[in-house]
């Protein structure tokens, strides 16, 4: 039996009920009818997903490797995330340094959009390069 069976009617219901339970608390103000059926068709698709999740084992799935976390892919994110980590730490301390002594203002948004990109682009370019090596 697929879990889509399960998933569909447990999301259907969850999304009934958390429809009621917004519209009865007036967290919205459209008239209750208009919004119940809002609220279950927009949650109802995350709600059938959720159960889906919950629903389905390792197991059911035809093709899914028995342990993911000793897969290639796993080790190629594990090595290039502590890489990354050691290029934040490193960028990040060399940038600390030189504002500190310069004394160079910079809004903290775009400090913190820095750092966000230079730990993407460094995962990314090290899980490229260990995905090419194999």
């Amino acid at each position: 039996m697929s879990a889509l069976w399960l998933a569909i009617p447990t999301g259907a219901v969850v999304a009934v009920v958390v429809a009621v339970v917004v519209v009865d608390t007036g967290s919205i103000g459209t008239p209750a009818g208009v919004g119940q059926l809002a609220m279950a068709f927009a949650f109802g698709w995350a709600a059938a997903g959720l159960a889906w999740v919950v629903a389905v084992d390792r197991n059911t799935i035809s093709g899914a490797p028995r342990d993911p976390d000793r897969s290639i892919e796993s080790v190629w994110h594990d090595r290039a995330a502590s890489g990354a980590f050691t290029d934040v730490l490193l960028v990040t301390g060399t940038a600390a340094t030189v504002v500190s002594l310069t004394g160079f203002d910079m809004p903290a948004s775009v400090a913190l959009a820095s750092v966000l990109v230079v730990a993407m682009g460094s995962f990314g370019l090290r899980y490229l390069v260990l995905r090419r090596r194999g």
